[in-house]
């Protein structure tokens, strides 16, 4: 048996919450907090934890780098598409002077061409992080871009590296889309 506390694990390996936490350990908040009254930890829970600081130290991304870089990109995204349409029109680049659903359109356009050109989708080592933190790894589905004859098909005639590389590419696309329009419903759009 180990000793165990949640803040501490919670911090080391990046996660936002207990419930993250909990979740990737497959076990409820309250059985946790469990471990941690009693100060100790059940080898299997122990492996477990050792698995998640082997991924997250291992030259890999912990939760908090990879909403990070999803932020970073959603920026961008925000920034190149307000700047495309003041460009454009030749208006000074600042939300007040462009039109919100016109910026959607390029919303849109923009995470898909940055996700698509990402280094955590560039690089297949990644796409298990992408698909481990992301809250969207059905998004390929929700999005319409594929269905499961088409995963099917992907999987049969290219192996499952392609698959991931698929599924973690719509992942992120969403993840930064959530981003982008959180960031701009903070704004003053021209009315």
């Amino acid at each position: 048996m180990n000793t165990f506390n949640i803040r501490k694990t919670i911090k080391e390996l990046g996660f936002d919450s207990a419930a993250g936490l909990a979740s990737a350990l497959g076990v409820s908040v309250r059985t946790l907090e469990n471990y941690q009254t009693k100060g100790i930890i059940p080898q299997h829970i122990a492996l477990a934890l050792q698995g998640l600081r082997l991924n997250c130290f291992d030259g890999c991304m912990t939760r908090k780098e990879y909403f990070e870089a999803v932020k970073r990109t959603a920026d961008q995204v925000y920034m190149m598409s307000v700047e495309y349409i003041a460009y454009e029109k030749d208006l000074e680049p600042i939300a007040s002077n462009v039109d919100r659903d016109e910026a959607s359109e390029r919303f849109h356009e923009f995470s898909m061409e940055l996700a698509d050109d990402h280094e955590y989708i560039i690089y297949s080592h990644n796409h298990r992080f992408v698909l481990l933190h992301s809250d969207n790894t059905d998004a390929i589905y929700d999005h319409g871009a594929m269905d499961d004859s088409d995963i099917s098909h992907l999987l049969i005639n290219h192996g499952l590296e392609r698959v991931d590389t698929v599924r973690a590419l719509w992942a992120f696309y969403a993840d930064v889309m959530e981003a982008v329009q959180a960031e701009a419903d903070i704004q003053d759009w021209k009315e």
